[in-house]
């Protein structure tokens, strides 16, 4: 478990969905309470929320949408409606914190926004809770739990009309007849760092998963929405269904399209959520539970949008060439005016290595240049070395990054 909740207040512990998904649903229990155990303060926060949550679902009768919007655009407004509309007996504190928390309650039981009537805003859980791992196949994770690898550094997964799975133009699994027992919805691909993988979804979408990512996929779709899940980088080719929207969900924002082609990059370690649109239409959504009127972001082709994880805001702008965002797909790394660190961080994923700079090098230093991601690391080096103007050594799996050391003149 992240021990970034260590540092975590209770308002932030009660907007974070993992922590939510422990207290309304016990998920990922033991990790949990492992972490509780290192910290009797943070212990102390998850007792207080329980509380919070137990008092709330005791004495609150349900609220339209329209007022839990209203009340949270008015914190002093919801104290008051708060206090005539529930039980006198419940702490003021309590309400209080409900203010802030944004909750939907019916029939005595707690329904926070984004596990609330909107089913579709819910964020799947995937079957491991950490980065993909390195090295090794990339996987297959099917409904039932069973795991098998996919054993290409660039493999190819299709899903036909049918549900049937096929892997590598070879193997065809029913997932249908393998289903027994109590099992997730989805499939899951998990992509190690130093591979990549091709999705053909059920509905004719294609799709490229790039190094140290995973996606969640149904077998076929069902009800008014394609939706899959993703986590890390992929690029999206979506087979047009006017009837049935095609949405990709990260854990911070979704992605609701049509038919058209879009880059977008969701590693849980970056600070932003990257969507490049390259054809047609896209509307892009907060899945934040403060982001209550759901203001949509439209980007047409040739737009980027940044989404900032922790100012909660997209940053939309035009980009001369969008086909540098999606040449990874053909094997090729493309960048211009990067910062050298982000450079270094996407080629880590690629090839399964571990940088480790100097403190010469400047986070600020960009550059610009072109890398056949087909080549070895030693080949791959070798080009940015020439166009970064840095030095390096390998050791195995670790490469140390340093400026050239200035030769002074030899005095006559």
């Amino acid at each position: 478990m992240n021990k970034k909740y260590l540092t975590y207040s209770l308002e932030e512990l009660l907007d974070d969905t993992d922590f939510i998904a422990y207290l309304v649903h016990s998920t990922h229990k033991n990790e949990w309470e492992l972490l509780f155990q290192s910290s009797p303060e943070l212990k102390r926060k998850a007792l207080d929320a329980k509380k919070i949550i137990e008092n709330i679902s005791d004495s609150h009768e349900e609220l339209s949408e329209k007022e839990v919007l209203a009340l949270w655009q008015n914190i002093d407004r919801y104290d008051k409606l708060l206090l005539n509309r529930h039980n006198k007996g419940v702490p003021y504190t309590i309400l209080r914190y409900a203010a802030v928390i944004l909750f939907l309650v019916s029939a005595g039981t707690v329904a926070w926004y984004y596990f609330g009537k909107d089913k579709s805003n819910e964020w799947f859980q995937f079957s491991e809770t950490v980065t993909p791992p390195a090295g090794g196949d990339a996987r297959l994770i099917l409904r039932d739990g069973e795991e098998i690898a996919l054993q290409k550094d660039n493999s190819m997964v299709e899903v036909n009309p049918s549900g049937e799975i096929v892997i590598n133009q070879e193997q065809v699994i029913d997932p249908r007849q393998a289903l027994t027992g109590k099992s997730a919805a989805l499939n899951e691909v998990v992509v190690p760092y130093g591979k990549k993988s091709q999705l053909l979804l059920a509905d004719g979408t294609k799709v490229w998963l790039n190094a140290g990512s995973r996606m969640a996929f149904p077998s076929k779709f069902s009800g008014t929405q394609r939706t899959v899940f993703l986590e890390g980088e992929a690029y999206f080719e979506v087979a047009h269904n006017a009837a049935q929207p095609f949405v990709v969900k990260v854990k911070e924002i979704s992605v609701k399209v049509l038919g058209t082609s879009f880059n977008i990059s969701a590693y849980t370690a970056d600070a932003t959520v990257e969507t490049v649109l390259m054809a047609g239409k896209v509307s892009l959504s907060d899945n934040s539970s403060k982001a209550l009127s759901k203001d949509e972001v439209i980007l047409v082709p040739n737009q980027k949008a940044l989404f900032g994880k922790e100012s909660r805001q997209f940053d939309v702008g035009a980009v001369s060439d969008a086909e540098l965002y999606t040449a990874w797909v053909s094997g090729w790394f493309l960048f211009t005016q990067e910062s050298l660190f982000s450079v270094l961080r996407k080629l880590e994923r690629y090839y399964n290595v571990q940088f480790v700079c100097d403190p010469d090098i400047q986070p600020g230093d960009l550059i610009s240049g072109k890398l056949d991601l087909k080549d070895s690391i030693e080949q791959v080096m070798l080009a940015l070395a020439d166009v970064a103007g840095i030095e390096y050594s390998i050791n195995e799996n670790n490469i140390t990054i340093s400026k050239p050391i200035r030769k002074m003149p030899l005095r006559k």
